[in-house]
């Protein structure tokens, strides 16, 4: 069975940043869920998701990040994923979902971006 660490830290200016370490699917993925709705009802939307320490995504995964672009986009917040691993990005474009998120480097080009849309 698959396991999945979840932490959150709290970025100068609007930003957060969720890093997650291990497997990301249907048996994990009520801890990333959870992490997401609870930044929600604190109406944290501009977010840094950390995929550079995970190993695989599944469609579950892929679905709950989905609904998490969906409402940061409705609350004119912002989503950015960071670093995903080779596999993990091979799943996105598999899909089709490399145009639908916006992907950088590093933490501190995320930020960079966040800055940026929290200013409009």
């Amino acid at each position: 069975m698959s396991d999945l660490e979840v932490t959150k830290t709290t970025l100068p200016g609007k930003a957060i940043c969720i890093k997650m370490v291990g497997s990301i699917d249907s048996y994990t993925v009520s801890k990333l869920d959870r992490t997401l709705e609870q930044l929600f009802r604190q109406k944290r939307f501009y977010m840094l998701v950390d995929l550079s320490t995970v190993d695989y995504i599944s469609s579950a995964g892929l679905g709950v990040l989905i609904g998490a672009l969906q409402r940061v986009d409705f609350e004119r917040g912002r989503l950015i994923l960071i670093n995903p691993t080779k596999d993990v990005m091979e799943v996105f474009e598999n899909v089709g979902l490399q145009g639908v998120f916006t992907f950088v480097e590093s933490v501190e080009k995320g930020q960079v971006l966040i800055a940026e849309a929290s200013s409009l």
